[in-house]
């Protein structure tokens, strides 16, 4: 998965989408949160988990640090 270069924490995504996030927990490891445009979504392990976790709330996580999510190169 390539991967754009870290963004610091407070600074929002322009596009709505799956984020990989570093969480306030060092035992949370590699998570992963979708930001709706205002707002982040909860924590997840996957991509596709953050994906499905939209409707489940906000998270308490509303300022990580992220990086965005490259399509590959074909």
């Amino acid at each position: 998965m390539k991967t754009t270069d870290w963004f610091p924490a407070g600074t929002k995504p322009v596009h709505v989408g799956v984020y990989e996030c570093v969480t306030d927990d060092p035992d949370d490891g590699q998570t992963f949160q979708h930001w709706d445009g205002m707002c982040w979504g909860y924590c997840s392990y996957t991509v596709d988990a953050a994906m499905t976790a939209t409707g489940g709330g906000l998270s308490i996580e509303q300022a990580p640090v992220w990086r965005g999510l490259t399509a590959p190169t074909k």
